[in-house]
């Protein structure tokens, strides 16, 4: 691991596994502040900057965007946490997650029938997997 006392943007890359174009484009985003910059002109990074930086990727593995990352870190600076709206925000993610699983279920389910009707159907000369997807079909997936 990095020592603490010499974070440029390259160590906490290396400490996070990502690329350095990342943390620039989380400040561009106004998801981290502007680093403090040594006199080569080096990003330097304080525990409070590595501290966002470890939240928003844990939050990105939670399947969380940045648009909402950003409404979560808001929240937390401020001194009273409102907990009911963190949870909404949680919430409605999960009911989309749910809402795209649904659609996913049903795409499957489409492509799954056109596979087994291309593999039923071997006199036609035509695929029925292409005709799906071309203007002669006059059926949806």
């Amino acid at each position: 691991m990095v020592k603490q006392s010499s974070l440029t943007r390259g160590n906490v890359a290396k400490m996070f596994d990502i690329n350095p174009e990342t943390l620039r484009y989380y400040e561009t985003q106004k998801l981290i502040k502007k680093p403090l910059r040594l006199h080569n002109n080096y990003r330097i990074y304080d525990k409070e900057d590595i501290a966002h930086i470890h939240f928003i990727l844990k939050a990105k593995k939670s399947g969380l965007s940045l648009k909402e990352i950003q409404i979560l870190l808001n929240f937390s600076l401020t001194p009273k946490v409102d907990r009911e709206k963190i949870r909404t925000v949680i919430q409605e993610k999960s009911r989309n997650i749910s809402e795209r699983i649904k659609q996913l279920r049903s795409t499957q389910k489409a492509l799954d029938k056109l596979f087994l009707l291309c593999k039923q159907d071997k006199q036609s000369p035509e695929c029925p997997i292409l005709n799906a997807f071309s203007k002669r079909s006059n059926g949806s997936l």
